[in-house]
């Protein structure tokens, strides 16, 4: 799956509860792909959330030769910052205490167990993903 297939799938399932923009920056090569903004009773949060999409290998790692060290810093720097992955059907979205081990050859299990959620791309639902990162952000 391309990424802009992934961005149009989570765009489908979360519509603009969450306010999300895609953007491209090419002076800053670490910029996360989409920034959102979601009002959250009386305060609003705002994050970034970075889109990958890679295959498994035939050790049965994910690694994402693309998820680049520039990027996991912004991530590290930034503790609003996401990375939602997709590989073999499956979605994970990681939050920046991972950053630096993600993508690095892991068991897909070590991706389950560190992910704040994975599903199938087919059973992905909007208002939990959404949830998901409020509760992250205001814990």
């Amino acid at each position: 799956m391309l990424e802009s297939k992934l961005w149009k799938k989570l765009k489908t399932v979360t519509g603009n509860k969450w306010r999300p923009h895609r953007i491209e920056n090419s002076i800053d090569s670490g910029t996360p792909d989409v920034v959102f903004s979601i009002q959250c009773k009386h305060n609003r949060i705002v994050g970034m959330i970075e889109l990958k999409c890679q295959d498994s290998n035939s050790t049965g790692g994910i690694k994402a030769n693309h998820y680049t060290q520039i990027q996991r810093n912004f991530a590290i720097l930034h503790e609003s910052t996401f990375l939602f992955l997709y590989s073999d059907d499956v979605c994970y979205l990681f939050d920046w205490t991972n950053s630096n081990d993600i993508l690095k050859g892991q068991s897909i299990d070590w991706h389950k167990n560190n992910s704040l959620f994975f599903c199938s791309i087919n059973k992905l639902n909007g208002d939990f993903f959404i949830q998901t990162i409020i509760d992250r952000l205001t814990s």
